[in-house]
């Protein structure tokens, strides 16, 4: 039995190792928990889920990235607990931060560093009840007016039941959170202290595969317990949560839940996001100005692709040989066979995530290079991104010199510049930023059509009347081809005022092109009209 139970605690390590490598980036658009659900209708099913009313609780999400902000109860206040004491350093850290203080600064005779550790790592009370004191000169409500600017009240806002209460909403603690997060240098010590705070309970009790920075609360008033917690979660896209809960059957795992759940939902929206972006140019006619935009430049992945996976499957092999000798070792009781078990578990988690081979395999690099192939077409002006980029209408077809035209043409590529921003992984989709310098083309036509006549109706003044007409009484032409000439030249002196700047996005996305794997470009909208005239 014992051999037994080695054996299986054995393979449950290996097993979480693997669960572990294979990095939770996997993202099911058909998630039930998400899928075609706003927040609110997922937080109606975590709390029915957890037979939970919505009475007992006060949340709110908030996304970095996309600014995407929801709260259940936002303005409803309940006990905050040790919460408290992250607003109550923020304002010490900033003092810090301005030269006001130092962390060495005595507070009541405690170095202002120790303080700021005890009261975030180990949510000391102690520490708390010194800096409420030196806040307040011994009035509690004093205190309160103090932290007011770090939750987003001011002292008309807030009432005398307000300043005597302990009590937050979720809405005031999101406002800390944001100020914390938009700017941390200003408060000096905070985040780290928040990451080393509590790692295995309340938001961080399911252990998440992401970083947390974290401030919880906990307290019992009248048999009543409340169990509380905000963080910063370092998410693809950062996430922003706080939830107070009051009387909530099993609240520990609640707010792990809560946090694991809305972890998952940030990971769906960033993917959905993406999906929704990227779409694939189809059904376009080999003539289709739009054509050219969808034509992979790929960088050919199989060698690195294929060369990752036989080296992933190396250790993976090695590993199994290995703990098939330790087990038959283990058999025969060979004590060192414990130390090939460890060395197999070893080789196993080099070797697993099989299904991360792509990801892997596939670094951003090779997306931009693919950004940069793109943006180079332009500059040729025999490519077809130049010929895109001269559409002049009808004032640029006036011009009928092939050379005149040529000259524009040339201009036009030569100005086009994509200035190509850092890569962003998510899954199978990369985003490529991107700024654009281009030449504003209806200013030109505009300037055309009105410089054209009067510099025309000038050299006609100006002309001698016998060189206007040949002997057959025809118009001559070099005095229009003079006008096209003077009105070119006065557009192009003053090229550098037709010059906009603007921005988009490149989407690529991770597709098999028969054995090989490439990025492929897609576009949405906004990056069509960026570069298409």
């Amino acid at each position: 039995m014992k051999l037994q139970k080695l054996i299986l605690s054995v393979a449950a390590v290996i097993c979480t190792s693997l669960c572990l490598c294979s990095a939770a980036r996997a993202v099911d658009l058909n998630d039930e928990r998400f899928s075609g659900k706003t927040w609110d209708e997922v937080m109606t099913d975590f709390l029915a889920e957890h037979e939970t009313d919505a009475s007992q609780v006060t949340a709110g999400y908030y996304n970095t990235v996309t600014g995407e902000e929801y709260y259940l109860n936002p303005d409803q206040l309940m006990y905050g607990a040790s919460v408290a004491k992250l607003p109550t350093n923020m304002l010490y850290a900033e003092r810090v931060y301005n030269g006001e203080m130092t962390m060495e600064t005595l507070i009541r005779g405690n170095r202002y560093e120790l303080l700021q550790r005890l009261s975030l790592v180990n949510s000391d009370n102690p520490a708390m009840e010194t800096m409420v004191k030196d806040l307040g000169g011994g009035v509690y409500a004093e205190f309160r007016k103090q932290i007011l600017p770090y939750i987003g009240l001011t002292e008309e806002e807030a009432d005398e039941s307000f300043l005597a209460r302990n009590f937050f909403s979720s809405k005031q603690i999101m406002y800390t959170l944001k100020l914390l997060y938009s700017d941390p240098d200003r408060y000096p010590g905070v985040v780290d202290c928040l990451l080393q705070a509590s790692p295995y309970d309340y938001f961080k009790g399911n252990q998440p595969p992401y970083t947390i920075a974290h401030k919880y609360g906990w307290y019992t008033d009248n048999g009543v317990q409340y169990l509380n917690d905000s963080a910063i979660v370092y998410t693809d896209d950062p996430i922003l949560l706080v939830m107070f809960t009051g009387n909530v059957k099993e609240a520990r795992q609640f707010l792990a839940d809560y946090c694991s759940l809305m972890c998952d939902y940030a990971q769906y929206q960033r993917t959905l996001r993406y999906s929704n972006e990227a779409r694939e140019l189809t059904d376009l006619s080999v003539d289709d100005e739009l054509t050219f935009l969808s034509v992979d430049k790929p960088e050919t992945l199989s060698w690195e692709y294929y060369g990752y996976a036989v080296w992933q499957l190396i250790p993976l092999g090695i590993g199994c040989v290995l703990l098939i000798i330790a087990l038959v070792l283990l058999a025969k009781k060979k004590l060192w066979s414990l130390l090939i078990m460890l060395l197999a578990a070893g080789c196993i988690v080099v070797g697993g995530g099989p299904t991360e081979l792509a990801h892997l395999a596939v670094q951003n690099g090779d997306a931009v290079k693919i950004v940069e192939d793109f943006a180079d077409a332009f500059h040729d002006s025999n490519s077809r991104g130049a010929k895109y980029l001269t559409d002049l209408d009808s004032a640029m077809a006036s011009f009928d010199s092939e050379d005149v035209q040529s000259t524009v043409i040339n201009k036009i590529s030569d100005t086009f510049d994509l200035k190509i921003g850092k890569a962003v992984r998510s899954g199978n989709y990369v985003a490529v930023p991107v700024t654009a310098t281009k030449v504003d083309l209806e200013a030109i036509n505009n300037d055309l059509n009105t410089l054209w006549e009067p510099e025309l109706e000038a050299l006609l003044q100006t002309a001698d009347l016998e060189t206007l007409y040949d002997e057959d009484g025809l118009f001559v032409s070099d005095t229009m081809d003079a006008a096209h000439q003077a009105v070119l030249d006065t557009v192009l002196n003053n090229w550098d005022n037709y010059l906009v700047t603007e921005e988009a996005t490149l989407h690529l996305t991770l597709a098999l092109d028969g054995i090989d794997l490439t990025w492929k470009i897609v576009t949405d909208e906004a990056f069509l009209d960026l570069v298409n005239y």
